[in-house]
């Protein structure tokens, strides 16, 4: 259903519009124009399972094993898997994510709409422009997404949540990825906005490694929240 109503916005968004405030229409134009856009939000969720065929989902593991012949993202997955063990590690409990479900997308939605990598669900769709989008940093980031999906954090505020993650991507995109850490030293990590939390991630990523390894202090509210959640 997160799926539907991520690919089918663009269509639904005008819907919701047009039935809050509608022009002056007989009631069966109404209802023939909201069923037409709806129809066209179906067809497209059809034409874009036979543009992304079953065939290009990639488990992760399948870069573990090194069946995969793209270097850039099976040492990408790598590097980011270990430093969510060191995560584990620091929280003193087992994995953060659970990477059995999680599969990877060339193209897919990233081609349809932003032509950047983006997440839906445990999904993670990538740019098919090769290595040069493809990095741990990256990933870093995507993951976080599927955290928050695997950890129930995106679903807390309901249909809200994303409706609102929506309205800023196409009013204040810019404005949603910055924050200021541990500013306000009783606020929560979850307590930040979605694209916050993976750019907080992402920090601490690069943080941890150029700093051999070790997540600093200063990322514990990371920590307590990914581990414990």
């Amino acid at each position: 259903m997160l799926s539907f109503a991520i690919t089918s916005s663009p269509f639904i968004l005008p819907v919701l519009v047009f039935l809050r405030k509608p022009p002056t229409l007989p009631k069966k134009a109404k209802v023939l124009a909201a069923l037409a856009v709806l129809l066209d939000a179906v067809v497209f969720q059809v034409c874009l399972s036979v543009a992304v065929p079953a065939a290009s989902l990639l488990p992760l593991n399948t870069f573990a094993v090194d069946v995969t012949n793209m270097d850039c993202t099976r040492e990408a997955t790598r590097e980011v898997r270990d430093f969510f063990a060191t995560m584990s590690g620091v929280g003193g409990v087992g994995e953060v994510l659970d990477f059995s479900n999680l599969v990877i997308i060339y193209g897919g939605l990233s081609r349809w709409f932003t032509g950047v990598a983006m997440v839906v669900d445990e999904a993670v769709h990538l740019p098919t422009s090769g290595c040069g989008k493809v990095s741990a940093s990256l990933f870093s980031h995507e993951l976080t997404h599927v955290w928050q999906v695997q950890s129930g954090v995106m679903f807390e505020e309901g249909a809200r949540g994303f409706w609102g993650w929506l309205w800023e991507q196409n009013t204040n995109r810019a404005g949603m990825y910055g924050y200021v850490l541990n500013e306000d030293p009783d606020k929560t990590f979850v307590e930040y906005g979605w694209e916050q939390q993976a750019s907080m991630v992402n920090d601490c990523f690069l943080d941890w490694r150029s700093n051999g390894g070790v997540i600093a202090d200063k990322y514990q509210l990371i920590v307590d929240a990914m581990v414990h959640n």
